[in-house]
């Protein structure tokens, strides 16, 4: 294409251009030149000297984006291109003041040619032994996928571009969105980059991968000055070249295949070389120094993503951190307490004994562990205590459950693969062959653990101490209320520099690069000699005065004494060795088997030879187990069996537990009941009646309602809460019973449970609703009245019906009562239970159970009830176990009877027998006649009174009388309230003699029923008989009487009779117990021959499990093992040498007090936010030096934990939820903040304020999301998109 000449008008427009610029350099440029040349110098220094950059080249630089030339004009609003290939540029370039611009330019260019030292580091990555899951088949490689999108849309710009990088995922610092094979702690709160990295593999988005776009632009052919042919891009009329349509993919970074040495080298090629925090975190983990010992491997395209994932994972650590609080702890003692005080009864079994010293034991050890964590609570308080916090927190970091272990691989993942396990097992038996040992030590401590080590699983490494109380920054009646808020008083982190000193002794790229930063040092002490020399001469010379002299002295003795400190601390990084386990170390002793594999020296016929003979013992192990399962099916069954032998001892446990158990649990459960009565509302299921809540219907199809008049079952519907319709007449379902006690909020057995602790409930069964309050809710419909005022306030009710002719007096006339007079009203049950109480104080008033006061007491009423049913069951179990066991009665039957007896039972059981666990059929003739038989030999007859019958009597007295005596008091009869019908006259009428009968309730209520007086032989219409009740009044030796003989009937009854009879039932089953014993012995026997086949295999094993049978082959791979290699092994050698004391020290997942600090500071932070605290807040360093034990008298000394550029810098993460105040006050209340009762929180006050750290730092967690997750290893800077979140 030709060229066109320029246009007057395109050259007018370049000469406004170029004029635009040269105003900008002369306006903007010269009023961002002061920040743009600190950017520069502090960028230079850095990169000369990186260890004595303190922050200042980032806060440098963060000043430049804020009032540098070009962030002033961004915020002028002037459209100009930023510094290139363009007029605009060209005409800053001649203003003079862009001079200053462009120095500051070109040192900051240089400063980052120089510059090899990474962002700020000290974050939180790393991982476990999981690994991710790659699809199959493999999916389309990154350029396939986005080629394959783009080519599908229409959308292209239209217009020409010049080559970009294509939008790539912003690694953020906190993330919410973090893969599941990432995840190193429990909670999945922290992440390691690393593993992130990783997953993000084929994806593009990335640090290993990107993805990167370029649209070709449009090319001509033209011929040059030398007439040779060439290509040169097509501009338009305006001079900008002209693009292509399609754009060209590829791919930078990892992309596989490769090998470990392209892998390795796209590590090392990372921006900050090998202090990128993805390269520490590798080299950390072990991954570098797999890729460095096997640079040829190949990682192929099927299997290369997951083969990487698995090798860095296998020792990234877990993390586990532990939250403990003064007020769980007084929770804790409360509780410990009422279980204590309810083991003392002397009335408990055994069985409930053991049963509250096992809750206690377990709740003291929970108690013993909140204990260590909140060990030395008053230890290094800024804030005044007493009443202006109501709570302190300790919160424990720790190293999982593994973290004290040679091959703590930490967390469980949901996607590990096999290859990692079998990867670390054969490690792990590697080292267990290799020191000839079983079980290897544990790694010691390589840090102060402040005695925190027992508070968290696996070992202690940081911990942090704060309080809590209703927190603001003003005082007065304008001041923003208080805000329940934490205030920190202490980070600290215990492990220095020992785990970083490690890594740097471990790599010899890291030592030279300590070497080279010496090496500055001594250039830097040269020259500030020279300085002196010269500052002396010129003294000499009289170019400076002597005061002159002595300042430049004093600042350049102070700059050397800082950079021989310097030195110091470089050389012990280098020269001071520790014990601390590296995963680098075992990655070396890792590639000693892969050696192996590869030259077939032994060492992995060796681990698997002996782990044949192991599976082999396994196996036989395995054998003798499930044999030992069959065995268990007899020992099941021979249980059952025994239960049966001991039944009547089991009844009268049962009965002692359920009734204890009632005992524990009637004054919280009668409060229940009560603590609702004022508002009602609160528990709608217990109290409600014709809502929305209520659910239960009844119909005469229910239980106990065929007998209630279906006109009233209406009413009762109607009148009358679900929970007492549900009693009456259904079964509460477990989440029902949770439900009426939890008041419907979240009814669920766990939230139950702890609910009924909370009000001092005890339950008997692990898992389910407390017993005693379900088994009260579903022993309603079948419970009968039997408290003697339950009953009587019945009768009360049914004489106010009678005389308001609600229901018939003729029911109680005995002639006539069971010809159905007035058909689902009668009132004279056998027996009485409470569907018909209930019914008749519907009939009476059919808002009865609208009152709350009514329900309340219908509940407390029937649980007393309850109570005394449990009790009558006591009392019968007792009795009948003192007959069963009474020398005396079997005597009388004899000895040898009795065994014939019941091996003739046994034989009949055994004839209809089907299965091994059928039960006896009790209506057998044969079983029958056997029983009977019994009767006869025991002479047993409760009318005549024989001499079995005798002893049974006194039996039953004594029992009676020793219970009454122990407990005080005198249980209700049985038959209680059955009725009964009472000769009350005997007339004689034209010679027939007639007799007169009267009905009642036993031991309760007689009734007299007087029939109207008949006119003419004929009763007149609307009258009606009458109905007079006598209440009965029983002296306590009458009642115990009464007690004695339904006792005695029911025994007869029931207990010896041709249905039942526990004596030669229990003997006939004891007969069966020793066939299965025989069978059992049997199954023995063949136990024991399998335990010496597998002492045999172990015998065989022994060779193979000698002291140094390992070693021995390991010195056949000669010099095919570097030599950093033999010396891990050497290292670990020792450690598992059982007969060695040495151990290596715990790994830290940590390097230093950065890293720790970050990972301790966001945790806190989303605790805090999770708890719903408002406010977060962290001390001034001044009252941080000055708390508790530290004497220091340089504050600075502790800016490792709260120094304006350590914390602050994390704290700046949080955008403008960070904030910072002067002042802070506190109350343990939520009073008004103008109240005399609020305390100040510090001891510096009106000091001047020079930087961050003379102030309070707080973060506003309402402006924080409460779902962030943190890396151990982080990537420095402010992120906006996490600004955008908070």
């Amino acid at each position: 294409m030709a060229q066109q000449p320029q246009s007057l008008g395109k050259t007018l427009d370049d000469f406004k251009r170029l004029g635009k610029g040269v105003a900008v350099g002369e306006t903007f440029d010269i009023l961002g030149a002061p920040a743009d040349l600190a950017d520069a110098f502090f960028s230079v220094r850095k990169a000369l000297f990186p260890y004595s950059d303190l922050g200042q080249a980032r806060a440098a630089e963060d000043l430049a984006k804020g009032i540098g030339s070009e962030a002033l004009i961004k915020k002028a609003g002037i459209n100009i291109p930023e510094m290139g290939f363009n007029l605009e540029s060209a005409g800053r370039v001649v203003a003079p003041g862009f001079l200053l611009t462009k120095g500051a330019i070109g040192l900051k260019l240089l400063s980052q040619m120089m510059d090899k030292t990474p962002p700020p580091s000290g974050g939180f990555a790393m991982a476990t032994t999981g690994a991710s899951k790659i699809p199959d088949p493999l999916p389309p490689t990154p350029s396939e996928q986005l080629i394959s999108t783009m080519a599908a849309s229409d959308n292209l710009p239209s217009t020409p571009e010049p080559s970009k990088k294509a939008d790539v995922f912003e690694d953020d610092y906190l993330k919410k969105d973090v893969k599941i094979g990432a995840a190193i702690s429990k909670d999945g709160v922290f992440f390691s980059n690393l593993l992130q990295e990783i997953e993000n593999i084929g994806t593009g988005q990335g640090e290993l991968q990107q993805i990167i776009q370029t649209r070709m632009p449009v090319l001509e052919t033209f011929t040059t000055k030398k007439g040779k042919t060439a290509q040169r891009p097509v501009k338009d009329d305006a001079g900008n070249i002209m693009y292509q349509q399609g754009v060209t993919t590829r791919v930078e970074g990892i992309e596989f295949p490769m090998t470990g040495a392209q892998i390795l080298e796209k590590f090392e090629t990372l921006k900050g070389g090998i202090n990128n925090r993805l390269y520490k975190e590798a080299e950390e983990t072990g991954l570098i120094r797999y890729l460095e010992l096997n640079p040829k491997e190949k990682f192929e395209a099927t299997d290369g993503k997951e083969k990487l994932y698995n090798i860095a994972s296998q020792f990234t650590p877990e993390l586990e951190v532990n939250v403990y609080k003064e007020s769980d702890q007084l929770a804790l003692d409360s509780q410990i307490s009422n279980l204590k005080s309810n083991a003392s009864n002397p009335n408990l079994s055994q069985e409930e004994k053991t049963d509250f010293l096992n809750q206690i034991r377990n709740l003291e050890e929970v108690k013993r562990r909140s204990n260590t964590g909140m060990k030395n609570k008053g230890e290094q308080r800024i804030d005044p205590g007493g009443d202006s916090i109501y709570d302190v927190v300790h919160t424990i970091f720790g190293t999982g459950s593994k973290g004290n272990q040679l091959l703590g691989s930490s967390l469980d993942r949901f996607n590990v693969t096999n290859t990692v396990k079998k990867s670390m097992a054969a490690l792990e038996d590697f080292f267990k062959s290799t020191g000839d040992t079983t079980s290897l030590k544990e790694l010691k401590q390589s840090y102060s653990e402040h005695g925190f080590d027992r508070a968290v699983d696996g070992g202690y490494y940081a911990h942090g101490r704060a309080v809590d109380g209703f927190m603001g920054f003003q005082l007065g009646p304008n001041a923003p209320k208080l805000e329940d808020s934490r205030f920190v008083n202490e980070l600290q982190i215990n492990q220095a520099m020992q785990k970083q000193r490690k890594l740097i002794q471990d790599s010899p790229k890291r030592i030279d690069e300590v070497k080279r930063n010496i090496t500055r040092q001594d250039e830097r002490l040269a020259e500030l000699n020279t300085r002196l020399n010269q500052a002396t001469l010129d003294r000499t010379d009289g170019k400076i005065t002597d005061s002159q002299f002595n300042n430049i002295k004093k600042d350049i003795e102070k700059k050397k004494t800082d950079i021989n400190l310097l030195k110091i601390s470089l050389n012990k990084m280098i020269r001071n060795p520790n014990e601390i386990l590296l995963n680098s170390t075992l990655m070396d002793i890792q590639q000693i088997l892969k050696l192996d594999k590869e030259n077939e020296v032994g060492i992995s016929t060796f681990t698997e030879t002996k782990a044949k003979l192991q599976d082999e013992a396994k196996a036989l192990l395995e054998e003798k187990d499930n044999f030992l399962t069959e065995v268990e099916k007899l020992d099941k069954v021979n249980t059952s069996l025994k239960e049966k032998v001991f039944q009547v001892d089991n009844d009268i446990n049962q009965a002692a537990v359920v009734q204890s158990t009632y005992n524990l649990n009637k004054d919280p459960i009668l409060s229940f009941f009560g603590e609702d009565v004022t508002n009602p509302r609160n528990n709608s299921f217990m109290f409600s009646t014709g809502s929305d809540t209520d659910t239960v219907s009844l119909t005469t199809r229910d239980f106990n309602m065929s007998r209630i008049d279906e006109n009233d079952i209406s009413e009762i519907n109607i009148g009358v809460p679900s929970s007492i319709k549900k009693f009456i007449s259904k079964q509460f379902t477990p989440e029902e019973g949770a439900a009426l006690f939890l008041k419907n909020v979240e009814p669920s057995y766990l939230n139950a449970n702890q609910a009924m602790v909370a009000k001092s409930m005890q339950g008997k069964e692990r898992g389910s609703i407390n017993s005693a309050f379900f088994t009260f809710l579903n022993s309603g419909r079948d419970a009968k009245l039997v408290d003697r005022e339950l009953q009587r306030d019945f009768y009360e009710t049914v004489d106010r019906l009678l005389k308001d002719k609600k229901i018939s007096p003729e029911q109680f006339d005995n002639e006539v009562r069971y010809s159905g007079v007035q058909k689902g009203r009668e009132v004279i049950q056998t027996p009485l239970k409470f569907a018909k109480y209930v019914q008749m104080k519907i009939l009476d008033d059919k808002n009865y159970f609208k009152n709350p006061q009514n329900v309340s007491k219908f509940f407390k009423d029937a649980y007393r009830n309850h109570g005394l049913e449990l009790e009558q069951k006591y009392i019968k179990a007792a009795a009948v176990k003192n007959i069963v066991n009474n020398n005396e009665f079997r005597r009388l039957i004899g000895k040898d009877n009795i065994k014939e007896l019941a091996q003739r039972l046994e034989a009949v059981d055994k004839a209809n027998r089907k299965r091994i666990d059928d039960p006896p059929s009790r209506f057998s003739p044969e079983r029958q006649k056997i029983l009977q038989d019994f009767m006869a030999d025991a002479e047993l007859d409760r009318r005549a009174k024989t001499k079995g019958s005798q002893i049974i009597e006194k039996i039953i007295n004594e029992t009676v009388d020793a219970y009454t005596s122990q407990n005080n008091r005198i249980p209700t009869p049985i038959n209680t309230g059955n009725s009964i019908t009472r000769l009350t006259s005997r007339t004689k009428e034209d010679g027939v003699t007639k007799y007169k009968y009267d009905v009642g309730l036993n031991n309760i209520v007689d009734f007299t029923y007087t029939a109207p007086k008949k006119i003419l032989g004929v009763t007149p219409p609307g009258v009606r008989g009458t109905v007079d009740f006598k209440f009965i009044d029983l002296s306590p030796e009458a009642l115990k009487n009464e007690v004695k003989k339904d006792i005695f009937t029911d025994v007869h009854l029931n207990v010896f009779s041709e249905y039942q009879n526990p004596i030669i039932e229990s003997m006939a089953n004891q007969e069966r117990l020793n066939e299965l014993a025989k069978e059992k012995a049997t199954a023995q026997d063949r136990a024991k021959e399998l335990v010496n086949r597998i002492n045999d295999v172990k015998e065989k094993l022994r060779p193979f499990e000698q002291r140094d049978a390992m070693v021995k082959l390991i010195d056949k791979l000669g010099d095919k093992v570097p030599q950093k290699i033999k010396d891990s092994l050497k290292e670990t050698l020792k450690h598992i040498d059982s007969n060695d004391s040495f151990q290596l020290a715990k790994n830290p997942p940590v390097q230093n007090s950065q890293q720790g600090l970050e990972l301790m500071v966001h945790r806190m932070i989303s605790d805090a936010k999770k708890e719903g605290k408002r406010y977060i807040i962290f001390p001034k360093l001044a009252d941080y030096a000055a708390a508790g034990s530290r004497t220091a008298r340089d504050p600075k000394k502790y800016n490792f934990a709260v120094g304006s550029q350590q914390l602050g810098s994390i704290l700046k993460k949080y955008g403008n939820a960070y904030f910072t105040k002067e002042r802070l006050y506190s109350s343990s209340s939520d009073i008004s903040p103008d109240s005399t009762r609020m305390l100040e929180i510090g001891k510096v006050r009106g000091a001047p304020v020079n930087e961050e750290s003379d102030l309070f730092r707080i973060i506003d967690l309402d402006k924080v999301d409460s779902d962030l997750k943190v890396p151990r290893f982080k990537k420095g800077g402010i992120l906006s998109k996490f600004r955008k979140v908070a």
